[in-house]
């Protein structure tokens, strides 16, 4: 098992959800 692949996968979409969150709260409906 590649650690460190796994933790960047994880990094990666962590920082795809705050970018999503992020663009709601700036553009509420």
């Amino acid at each position: 098992m590649d650690l460190g692949w796994d933790l960047s996968v994880h990094r990666q979409r962590l920082g795809w959800h705050r970018q999503m969150y992020s663009q709601l709260m700036s553009n509420p409906l």
